[in-house]
C-alpha cells in the first residue's frame, strides 16, 4: 500500500473514532512492535488477572480441551487470534503434541514481531 494511502486511512480511522459518541481508536494502531512489547509488560502485572486465568485454564483443563478436540475428528486447526508471544498457548500445544491428534497451530497477531515469535513455536 502506498504511504499516502496508509496515512489517509490512519487519518480517516482516527477521525471516525474520535468523532464517535464513545471515542475509540482501532487496535491496529497501538499493537505495533512497541505496543506489543508494552502489552507483554502489562500482562506480567498482578493487576492484569486475565493472563493468570488463561494460564490456569490451559494448565488445569488441558485434558478436557484435548478430549473435546478428539471427538469425531481426524485433526483440527487451532487458530489463535491475538496470539502475542504464544506463551499461554504453548502449554496446551505441548500437551497436544503428546497425543496422536493431527493438528496445526495458526497464530494470528497484528504485530509482525509477535507473528515471527509464534511462528517459531
Amino acid at each position: 500500500m502506498e504511504q499516502q494511502t496508509i496515512l489517509s486511512e490512519i487519518a480517516s480511522d482516527t477521525l471516525r473514532g474520535l468523532s464517535a459518541e464513545n471515542k475509540f481508536l482501532l487496535s491496529k494502531y497501538f499493537y505495533d512492535d512497541e505496543g506489543s512489547r508494552i502489552f507483554q509488560e502489562i500482562m506480567q502485572m498482578p493487576e492484569y488477572y486475565l493472563t493468570d486465568c488463561e494460564f490456569e485454564i490451559f494448565t488445569n483443563q488441558y485434558e478436557e480441551i484435548i478430549n473435546a478436540f478428539k471427538e469425531g475428528v481426524n485433526g483440527f486447526d487451532l487458530i489463535e487470534l491475538g496470539a502475542g508471544d504464544g506463551f499461554k498457548t504453548s502449554i496446551l500445544l505441548k500437551q497436544i503434541v503428546k497425543t496422536s491428534i493431527s493438528s496445526q497451530y495458526i497464530p494470528v497477531d497484528i504485530s509482525a514481531k509477535a507473528n515471527a515469535i509464534t511462528n517459531i513455536i
